[in-house]
């Protein structure tokens, strides 16, 4: 709700009480899929002894993606539509809306270094006088099919001729609640481990014409080895994502900003070396809608 000189503008979303809700970063959106109509009412409410003269009430639709470089901020979504001609408003007034057939192809991601964000904004135009609008923001999540192809995932690392470990983990695709599953193998050992621990990373990149940027985020430590192991020994690891603000894998999203995930394998023995292996997962969201997301 924003107040003006003479009304203020409420937007109301039909169904409101139906909806998943989302939160994100503190703040209660309701959640569409992409292929879903929007409709509700926008509600001007004038100020006692007030009328305005406008030049039309219109609502917009808009797909945003911010960045931290405001030179490739964009609108890929616009849609707009006339719900008042011009005149005078002399009494408050209700007016119906409805978005169709507009496809929101991104899900709604908010990160360090770009959001996509999906606004519904109301405005009445104005010739003497500033504009008076308001906006809501809406949640876009897209659920994905099972992937038909899902393998095994190994990663071996180790420091040369001393230790030589692998890890084994049944897939490489994950949705966003479950475990990743797996087991550590020990090759080779030649040296006394301190621990070895595995960590989930989320890398923001953003692509522009000078090149690439990116940022690294730890959402997750665990501790996968702390004792004596020797030879032939084999230790069971357990994750778990649902804990985690997580979004689905975007690579290249609107030729200009990527999210990815990775599980690090960190091997430190007690002289202080460190090793350290990554290797990338791929996170997609499930048919359920999640209530959490980033």
């Amino acid at each position: 709700m924003i107040f003006g000189p003479s009304a203020e503008i409420d937007i109301l979303l039909e169904g409101k009480q139906q909806r998943n809700i989302a939160k994100i970063n503190g703040v209660q959106l309701l959640v569409y899929r992409r292929d879903e109509n929007i409709s509700g009412l926008v509600m001007v409410r004038l100020k006692p002894g007030r009328k305005i003269e406008h030049q039309g009430i219109k609502l917009e639709l808009l797909g945003i993606l911010e960045t931290s470089t405001e030179s490739i901020n964009e609108e890929f979504i616009t849609s707009r539509q006339i719900i008042e001609s011009a005149g005078t408003l002399i009494e408050d007034k209700s007016m119906q809306f409805r978005f169709s057939g507009i496809d929101k192809p991104y899900e709604t991601y908010h990160g360090s270094q770009w959001n996509i964000k999906y606004i519904i904004r109301a405005t009445i135009a104005r010739v003497l006088s500033s504009d008076i609008s308001a906006e809501i923001e809406i949640c876009i999540q897209n659920n994905a099919l099972e992937p038909e192809i899902n393998s095994s995932m190994k990663i071996e690392a180790g420091f040369e001729d001393a230790v030589h470990v692998m890890l084994e983990f049944n897939k490489y695709k994950f949705h966003l609640r479950e475990a990743i599953i797996g087991k550590l193998y020990i090759h080779l050992i030649r040296v006394r481990l301190k621990q070895i621990i595995a960590t989930i990373v989320k890398k923001e990149t953003i692509q522009t014409v000078e090149g690439s940027y990116s940022e690294n985020h730890l959402l997750g430590t665990f501790e996968v080895l702390d004792g004596m192991i020797t030879k032939g020994d084999s230790v069971p690891i357990r994750v778990y994502l649902k804990p985690y603000e997580l979004s689905p894998t975007y690579t290249n999203l609107l030729n200009k900003v990527s999210v990815r995930y990775y599980i690090n394998v960190i091997l430190e023995d007690e002289e202080g070396r460190s090793f350290i292996k990554q290797q990338e997962i791929i996170l997609w969201r499930k048919e359920k809608v999640d209530k959490n997301i980033k």
